[in-house]
């Protein structure tokens, strides 16, 4: 059984925001992302942002995910789906899923940033070979322009430098 991380008044502010998101058309993504800052209003400190969802430090080595947009809400559903049906040995090179709900994920925090070098570019090339071999496609993660190319902004490493991808929204399993 997985911690209880939010509050009730906090999955109540969410599920509000992801109704209103299913229903409202947004300009665009910053309109999204800025009525998400307001409406949301957490006592967490924002320390991330895509186009599609805002993350925030739970403050207690956990983040939170929450969709500003429909592609954020799949995104989530694909993280947690990914994380949750992988090989075992696969799994250790996602940050854990801890718990999700509708629109919104938990995530164990990885702040050890991935720095770019020739034994890091190997290290994630022979990860991403593993995901091949067992069906998945790493999208967002090697650059489509460039496939000697990594996007490291979704890449960590653990205490014991592990490689660990912390949004794999994007990726895709072969059923």
């Amino acid at each position: 059984m997985s911690p209880t991380l939010l509050s009730t008044n906090d999955k109540i502010t969410i599920k509000k925001w992801i109704k209103l998101v299913k229903k409202k058309k947004f300009k665009s993504s910053q309109e999204s992302y800025s009525d998400a800052q307001k409406r949301l209003n957490f006592p967490y400190p924002e320390i991330g942002c895509g186009a599609h969802r805002i993350v925030f430090d739970l403050n207690n080595g956990y983040v939170l995910k929450v969709a500003v947009s429909k592609k954020g809400i799949k995104d989530n559903k694909i993280e947690a789906k990914v994380y949750h049906s992988v090989n075992p040995s696969l799994r250790k090179h996602f940050a854990p899923v801890i718990d999700h709900g509708r629109g919104w994920i938990i995530m164990e925090k990885f702040d050890r940033l991935f720095e770019m070098n020739e034994a890091n570019f190997e290290l994630c090339k022979k990860t991403l070979d593993k995901f091949s071999k067992e069906g998945i496609t790493p999208h967002d993660i090697i650059s489509k322009r460039d496939p000697n190319k990594i996007n490291r902004s979704n890449l960590r490493f653990t205490k014991e430098g592990q490689l660990v991808i912390i949004d794999y929204g994007k990726f895709e399993i072969k059923e």
